[in-house]
C-alpha cells in the first residue's frame, strides 16, 4: 500500500535553512508523533520506528526512511518510508492510573 502526503509549509526562516531541515532525518522523523530514529544508515537514510496509538491499543512499526529524490533548485524532496507489520500483535496500553 502506498500513501502520498503532500505538505507545503511556510516559515519565517531563510529558505536554505528550511531546506537543510527537511533533509535532516534526525529532525524530521521525530516530528511525526511517536517517531524516532534508531540509527542513521547513510547520509540520507535511517532505520526508524513509530509507535501508533489507537485508543487503548498501540502498535510499533519499524522500517527505513530515505530521501529518495531531492531538487535543491525547486526546494522539493521525496522521503520514502518502508515499514513492516508490527513484530507482535497490538498490545493494550495500561491506564494512566490503576484503581
Amino acid at each position: 500500500m502506498a500513501v502520498e502526503l503532500d505538505h507545503p509549509f511556510s516559515s519565517a526562516k531563510p529558505i536554505d535553512e528550511n531546506w537543510a531541515a527537511i533533509l535532516d532525518l534526525e529532525r524530521v522523523v521525530p516530528a511525526v508523533e511517536g517517531g524516532r530514529v534508531i540509527e542513521m544508515t547513510g547520509p540520507h537514510s535511517a532505520k526508524a520506528e513509530i509507535k501508533v496509538k489507537m485508543g487503548a491499543m498501540s502498535m510499533m512499526f519499524t522500517g527505513t526512511v530515505e530521501v529518495t529524490e531531492q531538487d535543491a533548485a525547486a526546494h522539493r524532496a521525496v522521503i520514502t518510508v518502508k515499514s513492516r507489520k508490527p513484530a507482535a500483535r497490538a498490545t493494550p496500553t495500561p491506564p494512566s492510573r490503576w484503581h
